[in-house]
């Protein structure tokens, strides 16, 4: 029954590929017809259009004697093309070989003179020069001398309060008498002493605030404290516009002349004034 159904398979696919060639067949003549193909006249090749190659009837049988056949040189015709060869080769390239000099003497060393030896040092001009080395001393110096400055100035204790003479021998303006402020004041104006002038004019007006009880005095108090106690009190302003004069002319050192003076006595004493006004 296998048989049957093997040569029944077989039989189909054959079939099938015969139907399938002669349909290749068909659809190849109509496309040679649409298209006009035609053999040239002097055409030779197969007349067949799917040409297959040649099949060769007869294989190679080496068991039927064939022999092979080879040239035979000899020792001599070898050696003979080996020496035709060689002189080809060095007609064109040379032997090859280079003579060997046994005997070589080393060259004598080449001595420089002193005066050529500097000129070669001289002719090199150094990397870095001395004016280099000059500017990074100067440089480093600075740099030090601002370092210990700043160091200094961060050490040094802020002056937090600048006391007058007065404050700083604990003397009551109060308790000066007005005679002898008076009596300062006149020898100051001969000496043209106009700081110190200044200086007494204010004692003045501190001495009419402590007893109108606008300010307290204590020891260690400082003007800026004087300040702060005549805050919203009658005669602050002008107060503290005379106070400003002082600190300019006393604590900044300025050497006044008569002209400048006289601008300052004049605020000073209106002041000054204004306070014995309010005390009568």
């Amino acid at each position: 029954m296998s048989k049957w159904i093997t040569y029944l398979f077989v039989l189909f696919f054959s079939t099938l590929f015969a139907q399938k060639n002669a349909s290749n067949d068909a659809l190849f003549s109509k496309f040679r017809k649409e298209y006009k193909y035609t053999k040239e006249k002097k055409y030779k090749g197969p007349t067949d259009v799917y040409a297959e190659p040649a099949v060769m009837e007869e294989a190679y049988d080496d068991s039927e004697g064939y022999e092979e056949e080879y040239l035979e040189y000899s020792e001599e015709d070898i050696q003979k093309s080996r020496s035709e060869r060689t002189k080809s080769i060095q007609k064109s390239y040379g032997d090859g070989t280079v003579p060997y000099e046994r005997k070589i003497e080393r060259p004598e060393p080449i001595e420089w003179s002193d005066e050529e030896n500097e000129k070669e040092a001289a002719s090199v001009k150094p990397f870095i020069t001395d004016t280099f080395w000059i500017v990074l001393l100067v440089v480093g110096v600075v740099l030090l001398l601002a370092y210990i400055g700043f160091r200094i100035a961060k050490n040094r204790k802020p002056q937090v309060k600048l006391q007058s003479e007065f404050e700083s021998s604990n003397q009551n303006p109060a308790s000066i008498p007005k005679s002898e402020l008076e009596l300062r004041l006149e020898n100051a104006l001969l000496a043209e002493d106009y700081r110190e002038c200044v200086r007494i004019y204010f004692t003045f007006i501190l001495k009419e605030l402590i007893r109108l009880r606008r300010i307290k005095w204590q020891k260690e108090t400082t003007n800026y404290d004087y300040v702060l106690q005549m805050i919203g009190k009658p005669g602050c302003e002008q107060f503290n516009e005379s106070v400003r004069m002082y600190d300019l002319v006393w604590y900044g050192e300025y050497l006044i002349g008569s002209a400048e003076f006289n601008v300052l006595e004049q605020h000073l004493k209106a002041n000054y004034n204004a306070l014995i006004a309010e005390n009568e």
